[in-house]
């Protein structure tokens, strides 16, 4: 019997490329003992509001800004950067939420002027305005 060299060459090399194909379309199945890592999720967002001071009805400037959550006896420091002219506004962010808070502001010689305003309840999410008259 007479071998064809040339013809087992080619087989062989059919039959390697023919395994090679069929290794490289099968599925990874991956390996089951070692679950991809999960990522945690995001931390929540802080539960902040917005409060908008709206000047709009008043003849006087406003030069203090006091706020605090209606739990705690001390108003703590002055909120405004600047004063707040008539007919102006100012927003004040991330004001704590889901809880009453306690409001007042003076004019420029120290009065009280505005308020206070006792247990306003702060929504989280949604911004909320003093109308001072």
């Amino acid at each position: 019997m007479q071998i064809n060299h040339t013809e087992s060459i080619y087989k062989k090399a059919l039959a390697f490329v023919l395994i090679s194909l069929m290794t490289a379309c099968m599925p990874d199945f991956g390996d089951d003992d070692d679950p991809a890592p999960v990522a945690p999720p995001p931390p929540p967002p802080p539960a902040t509001s917005d409060l908008i001071v709206n000047n709009q009805n008043s003849t006087h400037y406003v030069y203090q800004l006091f706020v605090r959550p209606s739990t705690q006896t001390s108003w703590g420091s002055d909120q405004l950067s600047t004063y707040i002219a008539p007919g102006g506004t100012f927003t004040l962010t991330n004001i704590p939420c889901d809880q009453e808070v306690d409001l007042y502001a003076l004019n420029s010689t120290g009065s009280v002027w505005w308020g206070p305003v006792y247990n306003r309840y702060v929504t989280c999410g949604n911004d909320f305005t003093w109308n001072l008259l």
